[in-house]
C-alpha cells in the first residue's frame, strides 16, 4: 500500500491489519475480504471513472508525503512498546 501511495495510485483494499491508518476514503476504496464480487465492482468502477481514479491517486500521493517518515514511525513504535513494557513491569 505504501508503495502504491508513493506512486500516486488509487487503493482498493480490505480494512484490516492497520490499513485504515494508511488508507482513507479520499485515497482508496474498501471491500469486505470475503466479497470477491465487491472487489470486482470496485475495480470496474475505477476502470470506468477516470476522474475518481485520478482523484484517489492524487490524494494517495498527498497522504504519503504528509505521513511521517520511516524513522518517525519507528520512534513512535519504540515509545509505544517501551511504554507498554514499563506499565507491565510496574503496573
Amino acid at each position: 500500500i505504501i508503495e502504491a501511495m508513493a506512486f500516486g495510485l488509487p487503493i482498493i483494499t480490505t480494512p484490516c491489519y492497520g490499513v485504515k491508518e494508511q488508507v482513507r476514503d479520499v485515497n482508496g476504496l474498501f471491500f469486505d475480504e470475503s466479497d470477491a464480487s465487491g472487489l470486482a465492482v470496485l475495480v470496474n468502477r475505477l476502470l470506468d471513472d477516470d476522474a475518481e481514479r485520478e482523484y484517489l491517486g492524487k490524494n494517495s500521493r498527498g497522504i504519503f508525503e504528509y505521513e511521517q517518515t520511516y524513522k518517525e514511525m519507528i520512534d513512535k513504535y519504540k515509545y509505544l512498546v517501551f511504554g507498554a513494557w514499563i506499565r507491565g513491569k510496574h503496573g
